[in-house]
């Protein structure tokens, strides 16, 4: 059984994959599912440095 839907082989090399749609991971959307709005992504360190203010939050 063939899992790949479609492939596209770049000029580069890289090559892109769609899998079939039934094959696809099911998402909370796909089953009714609210979910709460995710946090953006703190640096808590930069340059070897601990960012406290960052890290508190």
């Amino acid at each position: 059984m063939f899992k790949v839907h479609f492939y596209h082989l770049e000029k580069n090399g890289q090559v892109s994959v769609m899998k079939k749609s039934e094959l696809q991971p099911l998402t909370p959307k796909d089953v009714g599912k609210i979910t709460e709005q995710g946090r953006e992504p703190r640096i808590v360190i930069l340059d070897g440095n601990v960012m406290e203010r960052s890290l508190s939050e």
